[in-house]
This record gives structure tokens, sequence and C-alpha cells, in this order.
């Protein structure tokens, strides 16, 4: 296992204080002290809100810690690495949310996260074996689509205190399912290779006249 360096050794310190305080009532001198560094390693940051992407890093980072995901589909893959990060999430749960509302308190501060969680869907695709693509904008509509889906599960995650994370993998799943679905239609946008009645036949919903 890899070192940690001085920033994600000050990222975990901050959530560990963060179980017992608010986000913003964390001085980056208190993330120094419990993290055993110096202020100087510290520099140039400001406040801790700077720490708040090595913390989201550090999550990604679980996605691909037991290699790819055991299903057929590829959602299936999908949401067992993200699931990962979530269970990386809970074993800081306290801390995380209370980053977590801190960011959700500041519209721009949200947004900034809902566009850093791209950075999450990237990391899930590769982690899933599945960020090669052809189709640059396929590609791109894969990972903003999959960050919107990631958002959502956290926002389900943070109100989930079930041991099976029940409601967590029900959004994981819907969202997986709808990521999946809108994916299918990019590829297929006017429907070419489906089926078409021969004549006579009725079409799929459709009654055969009398």
């Amino acid at each position: 296992m890899s070192q940690k360096g001085p920033r994600e050794k000050a990222a975990l310190a901050a959530l560990h204080l963060a179980a017992d305080r608010r986000w913003s009532d964390i001085t980056l001198s208190d993330v120094a002290t419990a993290s055993g560094l110096s202020l100087s390693d510290l520099y140039p940051m400001t406040g801790v809100e700077a720490l708040i992407p090595e913390i989201e890093r550090h999550f990604d980072r679980a996605m691909s810690a037991e290699g790819v995901g055991s299903g057929d589909l590829d959602r299936e893959k999908l949401f067992d690495v993200i699931m990962l990060r979530f269970e990386a999430m809970e074993a800081h749960r306290a801390g995380s949310v209370s980053m977590l509302s801190y960011i959700d308190a500041n519209p721009v501060r949200r947004a900034s996260a809902l566009y850093r969680r791209r950075n999450t869907a990237r990391w899930a695709l590769v982690s899933a074996v599945l960020e090669a693509s052809d189709n640059p904008l396929l590609s791109q509509a894969a990972e903003v689509s999959l960050a919107w889906t990631i958002w959502q599960a956290e926002q389900a995650w943070m109100e989930d205190t079930d041991k099976d994370f029940a409601r967590t993998m029900a959004k994981l799943d819907k969202g997986l399912r709808d990521w999946e679905s809108r994916l299918d239609r990019l590829k297929n946008p006017f429907g070419m290779g489906k089926r078409r009645a021969p004549p006579g036949e009725p079409t799929s919903g459709t009654e055969p006249a009398d």
C-alpha cells in the first residue's frame, strides 16, 4: 500500500475532525495538529475547503480497490465499483455528512462539487473497464450522465442510515438503468436496426384493423 502524502493525511484528518463539529468551524491549524503535519505543509491552502477535492479523490480511489465488478452488464459493473465508494464514505460517515452538508448549503459549492463528480464518473468507468470509446461525444455524454447519477445517489446516501444501504442502492440502481437507457438512445437515436413490421402486420401495441 502506498504511503499517504501530506494532502491526503490532512484530508483524512479534516474528515475525522468534522465528525464532531461543523465543517466551517475547522481551521487549517486544527488539521495540521490532528494530522501531525506542520502548518507550512499545508501551504498554499487558505482554508479547509481546499481539502474537499482531495477527500473526494480519496473516495474515488476506493472504486478501483477490488478490481472490476462481477456483473455481466455495464451498469452492473458500475454499480459494484460505485458502491465501493459509498463503503469508503461510510467509514467516515459523520465527517462526510458534515462536509456534504457544508457543500449543499451553498449553490456555488454545490455546482463545483457536481462538476467534480465528472472526475468521479471518469474513474468509475475506468474502474469498470468501460472508458474506451471511439466516439468522443458519446464518451462525454456517458461521463456527464454518470456524474449526475452518482450525485443523486450521494444525496440518497446522506439520508440512508440503514446498514444495508437500501436507499442508496435503490437510487443508484435506478440511476444506472436510466443512464444505460440514455446511452442506448444516443447510440441509436433514430431506432436504426429495429425490426419493421411487414406490410399488413400490425406494429407493436396496435390492434389489427377489422
